[in-house]
């Protein structure tokens, strides 16, 4: 079977019609990689309408160019996965886990995880090399209040999957850190300050240290969240296993592609 889903892209559009192609088929064979991959979808989404109503961004053309250099990151990781090649280390973490039974949760913050912590300071500097990172700034901080609406709709759409989960306060691990508003707007603002190490480095390998630093912390956090539920999310877990309208990954998948689009 062709695994391929990095076909030429050239438009927000081609983004949204490959993900909406890896969607079908994460669907059709329950595979939660599609759980990540709404989610992505319908941010992605959100960004061409708000590059084609024209005045949000400061610069149109190199949102698009953005979103797209931005996508290939994710689209190559895992096109390289269906294809039994290797992808990078954090997608690794994330792609081998999309058959086992962790929280909705992880499987949606080991995605965000490889894509925000790793993939985006190297996306940033490749849309805009050198000195011209510093004038995508304001544009890379807009995506921010994109992300924050889109996670709060994710909470709305999955709490008859999982009742309980927005009401567990596990402030003392990393889920919510990061799919809470602050800790989105943290990780991006990690991945602007290496995108500007990367983008301004004079010598490969001073560009090098700043990617690999991305790495690192990708690694990190990516193995503290795939760890197995303890404690509260014990009953997270009972809840998503045993509540009345019974755990189905493609019905899950579908919540989240209608409710983020």
């Amino acid at each position: 079977m062709n695994h391929t889903l990095v076909r030429p892209l050239h438009t927000i559009d081609d983004v949204i019609a490959q993900l909406d192609h890896g969607l079908d088929r994460a669907q059709d064979a329950r595979c939660r990689r599609g759980y990540f991959m709404a989610l992505y979808r319908g941010v992605t989404a959100r960004i061409g309408r708000l590059v084609a109503q024209g005045d949000y961004f400061d610069d149109n053309a190199r949102m698009v160019r953005f979103d797209v250099i931005f996508a290939r990151y994710y689209l190559q990781a895992l096109d390289d996965w269906l294809g039994a090649r290797p992808p990078s280390a954090p997608w690794s973490l994330a792609f081998e886990h999309t058959h086992d039974s962790l929280l909705i949760v992880q499987h949606l913050l080991l995605g965000m995880n490889a894509h925000i912590v790793f993939d985006l300071a190297q996306a940033a500097a490749e849309t805009a090399p050198g000195a011209s990172i510093l004038a995508l700034e304001a544009d890379f901080n807009r995506i921010n209040d994109v992300l924050r609406d889109a996670i709060d709709e994710v909470q709305d759409a999955l709490a008859p999957y999982a009742p309980v989960m927005w009401l567990a306060d596990i402030a003392g691990g990393p889920f919510d850190e990061l799919l809470a508003s602050q800790g989105l707007v943290l990780a991006r603002d990690l991945a602007w300050e290496s995108a500007k190490e990367i983008a301004l480095a004079r010598k490969p390998e001073a560009r090098a240290l700043a990617v690999q630093r991305c790495w690192c912390r990708a690694m990190s956090l990516g193995y503290t969240l795939k760890q197995r539920p303890r404690r509260l999310l014990r009953l997270v877990r009972l809840t998503e296993a045993c509540h009345r309208r019974p755990l189905r990954v493609r019905d899950v998948i579908g919540t989240l592609r209608a409710a983020v689009s």
